[in-house]
């Protein structure tokens, strides 16, 4: 009985610490889309534009939908003040359909 009992404290302790491993993970992934957000955005506001579409394209990755959202704009803004119609026409669609 006792042997039952501490399998299932060791599998639920095991539980426990992966479900906190993968929640950290979410969040550094979010911080890290989020400092590239704002990397991007001063990129775009010292007028770098093309520095900052692919700053604006790795923001993107792992990104929340809000995130998403700032990623895609930054893009097209980005896209259009290079005359870059074609992408900026993609990035455009993509905000249409969310």
């Amino acid at each position: 009985m006792r042997v039952g009992f501490r399998c299932v404290l060791i599998v639920l302790a095991v539980m426990a610490v992966f479900s906190i491993v993968n929640s950290a993970q979410v969040t550094t992934d979010s911080a890290r889309t989020e400092l590239q957000l704002e990397f991007a955005d001063l990129l775009f506001s010292d007028e770098r534009y093309w520095e900052a579409i692919p700053a604006y394209e790795r923001a993107k990755q792992n990104a929340t939908s809000e995130q998403l959202t700032r990623a895609v704009k930054g893009l097209l803004s980005s896209s259009l003040s290079v005359a870059e119609f074609g992408r900026a026409y993609h990035e455009a669609q993509l905000l249409i359909l969310w």
